[in-house]
């Protein structure tokens, strides 16, 4: 099952990556994704909302709890969506 510490109050937990996508090669399956860019995950229709701001092209970093700790990745560029 999935243990999700009580501190942990939102964000997307990520089963698994889709390959050649702008997480593939920094989130990894089990890591909890607590925000994107500037935008705290709070639920999912407030993120679609607002992530509508970014564009292919742009950098954004991508905070994770992975293994009890908060992980920061860095200048993650977006791709266009794969289909």
């Amino acid at each position: 099952g999935i243990t999700i510490p009580d501190n942990i109050t939102a964000g997307f937990y990520v089963h698994e990556v889709t390959a050649g996508s702008s997480a593939d090669g920094y989130v990894l399956p089990g890591d909890i994704i607590l925000q994107i860019g500037d935008i705290v995950i709070t639920n999912l229709y407030n993120f679609s909302a607002e992530f509508s701001k970014y564009h292919v092209g742009d950098v954004i970093d991508i905070v994770v709890y992975r293994n009890g700790e908060t992980i920061t990745l860095s200048d993650i560029e977006l791709k266009s969506k794969v289909n």
